[in-house]
């Protein structure tokens, strides 16, 4: 793959992903019955987080890179024990799918990247 199209994906993916847990933040703030302003903090600060890791790796991709794959290990090993006191086989999935892949995958992506732009190619 093109190192070009690579980064594009990468970004792609990550800028989705941040954006759709904005939006997640946003919602169930909205939605929550014991005020919106309880809500708020705990899911914005996470959508933060989650922008700010994107807009980072969109930047310095090494370290986004880094960051990136992180985060989607720190979500997976963070869940794994939720999943058994609490949850279904296809919830801890469903999680995994849309927090921890993502990040992972654009990690993964943007490393590659990053390695493939400081390697000599031959002519």
């Amino acid at each position: 793959m093109q190192p070009i199209t690579m980064r594009w994906i990468a970004r792609i993916l990550i800028l989705a992903w941040a954006c759709w847990w904005i939006f997640f933040a946003i919602a169930s703030s909205i939605s929550e019955s014991s005020g919106w302003h309880k809500a708020l903090l705990p899911c914005g600060l996470a959508a933060l987080i989650f922008l700010g890791s994107a807009l980072l790796a969109w930047r310095w991709e090494a370290a986004g890179a880094v960051l990136l794959i992180a985060e989607g290990l720190l979500v997976c090993m963070a869940y794994y024990p939720i999943r058994f006191l609490h949850g279904s086989l296809s919830t801890a999935c469903f999680v995994l799918l849309t927090l921890a892949a993502p990040p992972l995958l654009a990690g993964l992506l943007f490393f590659l990247n990053w390695r493939g732009m400081r390697t000599p190619h031959p002519v």
